[in-house]
């Protein structure tokens, strides 16, 4: 069992979905920033592709 994967791409939200799917992953944990717009707090273009798309739950850490 993995329990830290390091995933180097542009893009990684599929292989990091991929991953969490494959593994049955009960938890995705991840830390961003938070990005203030103009109604709601923003995570990041990965981050809420990854919260829309895991078949598991997903945690996010932020500082800010």
């Amino acid at each position: 069992m993995r329990t830290n994967v390091i995933v180097s791409d542009r893009e990684p939200e599929d292989e990091l979905v991929d991953l969490a799917a494959e593994n049955q992953n009960d938890l995705i944990v991840m830390e961003t920033s938070i990005r203030p717009t103009s109604r709601r707090a923003f995570l990041g273009h990965t981050s809420e592709y990854i919260i829309r798309n895991a078949d598991s739950a997903v945690a996010v850490v932020s500082s800010t």
